[in-house]
């Protein structure tokens, strides 16, 4: 990539972090205290951490040595990485990488014990870009619910590209997207895949998978959580039709009390 391809890059994830940063202040922070840790499920590339410190920062001490981020990343470089961002900020008795993939399989080993080892707390869990993984069948699907609610969370944070601006195919200056043709014909809500790709990354297109968001929502109705939030990035803040990040919606489920 060239400088000025590079700075696109840049653009757009400060603007998809002013956006997530917007939502935790100003809608999950009405739901939090200085007793809630966070789960989050992120992809290999998030720095959502830097965003989570920023917002946990105004709600404890410094004497309050209990967990208050756990991040599941599965891949070796990110999990270096995210630790050693994590121990020069010094903040690696409250934040902790664990490498595990939430989408593949059952939460095992230290961070499921960690897991339990804080269950008597309110707690959220943070998927970012990253919920589609779980619609490329209903196993992965019913697996990685299984993963989200083992830690039984006050709050599940969401935010996935919007299934109907999608399907709508908006032209893009500066990414491709193609949409296989089971998605037009609707037959199920697993499996339905489309591509995204920058025109200037020399790499094969990144397979996503549709949210169906009517059976995401009765799901997470079954396990007694109920929709409190449900909004498109552009409503958020101003965001060019251009860009990738105009097409991302945050959305919040509350446990039911």
């Amino acid at each position: 990539m060239d400088k000025k391809q590079r700075e696109t890059v840049y653009q757009e994830q400060q603007l998809n972090n002013k956006v997530r940063s917007i939502v935790i202040n100003n809608v999950i922070g009405n739901y939090t205290t200085r007793h809630t840790w966070v789960h989050d499920f992120s992809p290999k590339n998030s720095y959502d951490h830097f965003i989570w410190l920023k917002f946990f920062e105004k709600k404890w001490w410094g004497s309050d040595n209990r967990l208050k981020y756990i991040r599941t990343t599965y891949e070796e470089q990110p999990l270096e990485k995210a630790n050693k961002e994590i121990h020069k900020l010094n903040i690696h008795q409250w934040f902790f990488i664990y490498k595990c993939n939430p989408f593949k399989g059952p939460i095992r080993g230290d961070v499921l014990n960690e897991i339990h080892d804080n269950m008597y707390r309110d707690n959220i869990v943070s998927c970012q870009n990253s919920i589609g993984y779980a619609f490329h069948t209903e196993n992965k699907f019913e697996q990685t619910l299984e993963n989200i609610m083992e830690s039984n969370p006050n709050l599940i944070f969401l935010s996935y590209h919007c299934p109907q601006r999608i399907k709508n195919k908006p032209l893009l200056e500066t990414s491709t997207i193609t949409l296989s043709n089971n998605i037009q014909k609707n037959i199920s809500p697993f499996g339905n895949h489309y591509t995204v790709k920058y025109p200037f990354q020399n790499c094969t297109p990144t397979k996503l998978y549709l949210i169906n968001e009517l059976y995401l929502e009765s799901a997470m109705n079954e396990y007694g959580y109920e929709l409190i939030f449900d909004t498109d990035y552009q409503d958020i803040v101003q965001t060019p039709d251009h860009s990738m990040v105009s097409l991302n919606k945050a959305v919040i489920y509350m446990k039911e009390k």
